[in-house]
This record gives structure tokens, C-alpha cells and sequence, in this order.
């Protein structure tokens, strides 16, 4: 007992007694899955049933669950091993398993630490508890990709960490911390990527704090056009250090520019609109521009079909790019040009990785984009949860 208390203590501190944090992620919360396999891909798990060591490490052995009602059918070479309210996978060594769903079929992703496993009403439920330099870069395997600056990687890494002590909380009610979704922050589980694991590791522990002392609501979009967005013109509020910033960085990336061409009855039938309504707009389209600013800021409201209309409405009806854009009817089909990729708040991914190849270090990068904030460590995470983190921060 004593020899698991020690472990458990120098595992969850590091030697600068900082805590190694694990975090609780909801996983394909996208999807209704009805039944998957597990694989073993490094190492060796044991399996733990409503509970109980039910099954011993087997290196090779594939598991297969099936969701019935709120039970989990496991079965293993096409025999019942049994149905069980409580199904966990977990590790023995270092090691990670492969979750391919099957129906509906997905691809397949691998995950380090625990996994966890329930059903309610024929889905299947699943937790990944991971060790927060893993998630970390499971986030960036999501949300940057390869071959990008280190300052870049490292940029992201604090953000990353920043996000998840902003919303650590946020889906206690569902038995876990956040989601692997768009919803919290894309993470793609267990890819040995060495530079993603390197910015997690040389940014441990560090965050962006507000001028109070908490932790910023760090958000990040890909592609701001020229200039990001104040959060009151896309979201309710506005956000503690996200001003408008002007961001020559991103101009000659893909994102900065696009056009879109949707035909009249498309335009109509989305925006609800009748003959008369339609021309009207026709009548009007020359005003419904970005560039009448003299400032380059980004319109809160345009008047569409003689009803004031907030272009991030515009932007979910017809699948823009963004919500900064001109709009002109030509020949009976509508035309948006318009700037910039995502909602525009915050960090611009594409101006910060032009940042880091120019030789920007990661707090320049940040500091770029966020006003009034600083980057310090993080002692205690504010969600710190019980557990074994498979990558002890030594």
C-alpha cells in the first residue's frame, strides 16, 4: 500500500513539485457508437470489468464491444466474455491501444492511459484519461499539423494548456472534462510526432493569465484576413485581451482571400426569401460590402433584404469561409468575397506560423495577438484529477 501511495505521489509531482496532470476526454462525442475494437498497438493493458480484474494482459488480443441498452457486450475471438456496466482498458507499462469503431465505421485512432468505457441507450461511452503532456499533443496532431516552426508549436502548446485550465470543467455533468471535438479542442489521441512532444515538454506548465491573475480564454481561428475580430461582433461578450490586432502575417496564406458563388434559388431557399424579397437585395447589393470601412474593421450588421442581418448568421447559412466579406448578385447567382478563415478571434494560426519561420519566439507570438496578458506557470491545475499519468513530468 505504502509503495502504491509513493508511486502515485512522485508520478503526479514533478522535481519542481509542479502537478502532472491527467484530464478526462470524452471521446468520438461526434458520433453514435454502437460497437468497436480495441487493439493492443505498444505494450501490454489489462482489462477491468464493472470493476474487477476480470481479464490478465494479453499482448496480442484484440477486444470487441458491443453498446445493448446500457450494458457493454465484450467479446474476444468471437465469444461472450461477458456484459458489464463498466468497462476499463487499462495499462501495465507504457503503452497505447487502437479504438477502431465499427459500427458506424471510422477510421481508427490510437490513445495513451486509461480508457473507459460505458453505454446508455445502445451508444457507447468513452473516456481517455491522459496524461497532459499527451493530450497536448494530441491537440496539436489536431489542431496545426507537421513541418511547422517550433515557436509555433510551442505558441499553440501554452494555448492549448491555457484552453483546457479555461474550460477544464466543462462537461463535469457528462463524467468527464472535455471533448475531443471542435466543441473544446480537436485531439486526435496518441501520434509519435517528436516536435509536437518537444513544445509540450519545453512550454510545461506554462499558461497565458489576464491582468487579474486568471486564466485567458484562449481562442485561435485559422486565417484572420489581415486583422482579427473583438469577440462582441462574432460571440455575446467580448473577450479579456482580445483586441482587434492587425496581422500582416497571414496575407499571402491560402486562408487570407476566397470567393463563393451561390446560385438564386440556393440563395433563396437558404435565406428563406420570396420574389419580392430577392429583388430587393438586388436593388440594395452595392452597399453590402466589407470595404466601406475607411478603418479596414470588419461590419457587426449588414442590411440583407431590408432586415438588419449579423454576417456570422450570413456565414452559417451559406458555409462561408468567414464572416467578413463583400456580397454582389450578378446574373441571378450571389457572389461573397470575403477575408480570412474562421471566426477571426484571438490567435490566427496561419500569421502565427509565419511568425515562428521570420524567427518569432513563442511569448512574442502571443503577445502579438493577446493584449494585457502574461505567460507564467501554472502551480496547480484548478481541475486536477485523481490518477496515474502515463508520462510523469520528471
Amino acid at each position: 500500500m505504502l509503495r502504491e501511495i509513493l508511486f502515485l505521489f512522485f508520478c503526479c509531482f514533478s522535481a519542481s513539485g509542479l502537478v502532472a496532470q491527467v484530464l478526462e476526454i470524452g471521446l468520438f462525442r461526434a458520433s453514435e457508437i454502437q460497437k468497436l475494437s480495441v487493439l493492443p498497438s505498444v505494450g501490454r493493458s489489462e482489462w477491468i470489468f464493472d470493476g474487477w480484474l476480470k481479464y490478465a494482459p494479453i499482448k496480442d488480443d484484440g477486444i470487441t464491444l458491443n453498446a445493448e441498452g446500457n450494458k457493454v457486450r465484450v467479446m474476444q475471438r468471437g465469444q461472450t466474455l461477458g456484459r458489464y456496466a463498466t468497462v476499463e482498458c487499462r495499462p501495465v507499462e507504457e503503452s497505447s491501444n487502437i479504438l477502431k469503431p465499427l459500427k458506424p465505421d471510422y477510421p481508427e485512432w490510437a490513445y495513451r492511459g486509461n480508457l473507459k468505457f460505458s453505454a446508455a441507450g445502445g451508444i457507447l461511452k468513452m473516456v481517455n484519461s491522459v496524461a497532459e503532456t499527451d493530450y497536448l499533443a494530441g491537440v496539436l496532431r489536431g489542431e496545426t499539423g507537421k513541418d511547422k516552426a517550433p515557436a509555433f508549436y510551442e505558441a499553440m502548446a501554452i494555448m492549448a494548456r491555457t484552453y483546457a485550465c479555461y474550460y477544464g470543467k466543462r462537461h463535469k455533468s457528462e463524467g468527464f472534462d472535455l471533448c475531443d471535438q471542435t466543441h473544446c479542442q480537436v485531439y486526435k489521441g496518441f501520434y509519435n510526432y517528436k516536435p509536437w512532444f518537444d513544445a509540450a515538454v519545453a512550454t510545461r506548465n506554462q499558461v497565458m493569465k489576464d491582468a487579474e491573475g486568471r486564466c485567458a480564454e484562449a481562442v485561435f481561428h485559422a486565417n484572420c484576413g489581415g486583422e482579427t475580430a473583438l469577440a462582441s461582433s462574432v460571440w455575446k461578450n467580448d473577450i479579456k485581451g482580445c483586441e482587434r490586432v492587425s496581422d500582416p502575417f497571414c496575407l499571402q496564406s491560402k486562408g487570407a482571400v476566397w470567393e463563393k458563388r451561390i446560385e438564386k434559388a440556393e440563395f433563396m431557399r437558404k435565406a428563406e426569401l420570396n420574389e419580392h424579397q430577392w429583388q430587393q437585395l438586388k436593388m440594395q447589393s452595392d452597399s453590402i460590402s466589407l470595404y466601406c470601412y475607411p478603418d479596414g474593421s470588419r461590419p457587426s450588421a449588414i442590411y440583407y433584404a431590408g432586415v438588419k442581418v449579423n454576417p456570422v448568421r450570413l456565414r452559417e447559412k451559406f458555409g462561408l469561409r468567414s464572416a467578413w466579406f463583400d456580397m454582389e448578385i450578378l446574373n441571378d447567382a450571389v457572389y461573397f468575397t470575403g477575408r480570412g478563415f474562421g471566426h477571426g478571434v484571438g490567435l490566427c494560426q496561419e500569421g502565427a506560423m509565419e511568425m515562428g519561420r521570420y524567427g518569432c519566439g513563442s511569448e512574442e507570438i502571443l503577445l502579438h495577438y493577446f493584449k494585457g496578458i502574461q505567460i507564467v506557470p501554472l502551480r496547480i491545475f484548478p481541475n486536477s484529477l485523481n490518477g496515474i499519468p502515463q508520462t510523469p513530468l520528471n
